[in-house]
């Protein structure tokens, strides 16, 4: 079996497992191997996580963020991390379970 990345339509990258002997275009209809579907995220609740959290840390303008710039990236970590690994968690209890 080979791996083989693809790109559909919509710009979206995605990896199949194809018989050594396929041609590549057949990717997608192969063994699918990607990463969770991110669709699964409720971004409403990501989107105000984050807002609030940015206003509890005081981020409101631009030199808030200059002055607290370590304070940024831990804020939209927080916010879609927990989720992403729950995401994974799922998968990974959805293939133990095939």
């Amino acid at each position: 079996m080979k791996l083989v990345t693809w790109e559909d339509g919509r710009g979206y990258k995605y990896q199949s497992y194809l018989p050594d002997n396929a041609d590549d275009n057949m990717a997608p209809s192969g063994v699918p191997h990607n990463p969770p579907d991110l669709g699964e995220i409720d971004w409403t609740e990501v989107e105000k996580e984050i807002h609030n959290a940015l206003v509890e840390q005081g981020l409101i303008t631009w030199q808030d963020v200059m002055k607290q710039q370590n304070t940024l990236v831990p804020v939209i970590v927080s916010a879609i991390k927990r989720r992403l690994l729950a995401l994974y968690r799922k998968k990974e209890d959805i293939n133990q379970g095939d």
